[in-house]
């Protein structure tokens, strides 16, 4: 095993990509020790805190309730999970939760034992606390977590693709350790340069790859090739080196919130929620839309004329152009907007079907001569989007959801896109304000169904925030 590893690092080194991921020392460690330093960094934010309140207000504190305060504050971001946190996002949730359990502790405490402690100033001293808390946990969250990862070699391929795909850069993949039943068969067949880092072969040899590319972390990806009992001896080997431990569920597209851990024997278990069903938060959802977009067409009424009359003009032809379309559970209905192409435009299609730049199901072209000129200015702007509101306030759609298909593009679907037509079709949705017609059609699925199964208010809110911006920069429009 040991030959076999050396040979396939040394083939990887003599390669470039090998050279520079070699020549990187040890900066994980560096991130590690840094980590390490949060609970000192806190405790001396939160004594500075406490010091200038007392200054500033002498009246307000003793020196006992600022002791009280700085430990009950480190105690609050310990329970928190602050202190353990691997990247900046739950570094500062966890900084954020600390902060309200603390104004809650304050507050009940105060009504019942020492009502100081609920005072305008102690109010002042927890925000104050939160906010100087925040800056290190940003700081260590900043840079990618690095990792080691340990799996079979399909497993670990398409999770360094993720991995590698992640928006947030979160992650840096260190060295690769490639699970097997015959490494000798495996070691003859592997490209060394597969994954431009060094690659161990056996799952054991994770702490040591960890160790030697300066991981602060481990990925274990269960399947055929790694059992429950080699990721449960792994994490053990790991957790003693002081290494963090994630597991791969082998879930795709489903956010935390979802996931409950649950036990079954000495097995656990995911369990997923679901977040396309009957629910008080979709009722919601759909009464929202409806008054949303009846307040929307009074507001835009003067706009939505002026386009109709700008169409008129420029084009012969009527300035709405309405086209059956399927929404939730697979139920047609008849979308609206404004008429961007000539009248003709259908019966040109077939002319110009050899030159579809979007592969599979849609038809994309950059320059459509079937476009008016007032219609390419409306589709800049996504401004020939806005009958659409009709179908909002007529419960046919959503302001938020995936892209309205069309019956002939439904009829093609397989069973991974009709999962789409889970929800109501949306006026904006992820793929718009992720490229639009820059995405491949597979790239539009993905986002389509990653906002079906992890629907929220958080996540709408979100895109409809972007979809702002997706207008004005115009990215991916025409």
């Amino acid at each position: 095993m040991t030959s076999l590893t050396s040979t396939l690092l040394d083939a990887h080194r003599a390669t470039p990509e090998g050279r520079a991921a070699s020549g990187v020392a040890r900066p994980g460690a560096r991130g590690l020790r840094i980590r390490q330093l949060l609970p000192a960094a806190d405790l001396a934010g939160a004594t500075a805190v406490v010091l200038v309140a007392g200054a500033l207000a002498p009246g307000e504190s003793t020196p006992r309730l600022a002791w009280v305060t700085v430990l009950a504050w480190c105690l609050a971001l310990a329970v928190s999970g602050a202190w353990t946190a691997s990247d900046r996002a739950s570094g500062a949730r966890a900084v954020l939760r600390a902060g309200v359990v603390m104004a809650l502790a304050f507050w009940v405490t105060g009504e019942t034992l020492a009502p100081q402690l609920a005072s305008d100033a102690q109010v002042g001293v927890t925000a104050a606390l939160a906010l100087v808390a925040a800056a290190p946990h940003l700081l260590v969250g900043a840079r990618p977590l690095r990792v080691a990862i340990a799996g079979g070699l399909d497993d670990v391929g398409a999770l360094v693709d993720e991995l590698r795909r992640d928006d947030g850069r979160r992650w840096d993949v260190t060295s690769i350790c490639l699970a097997t039943d015959d490494p000798v068969a495996l070691s003859e067949s592997l490209d060394p340069g597969l994954f431009a880092v060094p690659v161990w072969l056996g799952a054991d040899a994770v702490v040591v790859a960890a160790e030697a590319t300066g991981a602060q972390a481990v990925i274990v990806v269960p399947g055929s090739s790694l059992d429950a009992a080699a990721v449960r001896r792994t994490s053990w080997s790991a957790h003693e080196a002081g290494l963090d431990v994630y597991v791969g569920t082998g879930l795709l597209d489903v956010v935390p919130s979802r996931v409950r851990h649950v036990s079954a024997g000495v097995l656990s278990l995911a369990r997923v929620r679901p977040r396309t069903g009957r629910s008080v938060a979709r009722a919601a959802k759909h009464l929202a839309d409806r008054a949303l977009a009846g307040l929307a067409l009074l507001a835009f009424l003067p706009l939505l004329g002026a386009i109709a009359l700008a169409i008129r003009w420029d084009s012969p032809g009527p300035a709405l152009y309405s086209q059956r379309r399927t929404g939730r559970g697979g139920d047609p209905f008849t979308m609206y907007k404004f008429r961007t192409m000539r009248t003709d435009a259908e019966q040109l299609l077939a002319e110009l079907a050899q030159r579809n730049e979007c592969d599979d199901v849609l038809f994309k072209m950059r320059e459509d001569p079937r476009i008016t000129r007032v219609g390419r200015i409306l589709r800049r702007y996504s401004l020939d989007e806005l009958p659409q509101l009709i179908n909002v306030l007529r419960g046919e759609m959503s302001l938020v959801g995936p892209r309205p298909a069309l019956p002939t593009e439904v009829a093609q679907y397989e069973r991974d896109p009709r999962h789409r037509l889970a929800v109501k079709p949306g006026l904006t949705g992820l793929w718009q304000v992720s490229g639009r017609s820059d995405l491949s059609w597979d790239e539009s699925v993905r986002l389509d169904l990653h906002y079906v199964d992890n629907w929220s208010w958080a996540l709408d809110l979100r895109i409809l925030g972007r979809t702002v911006g997706a207008v004005v920069g115009h990215r991916g429009a025409y």
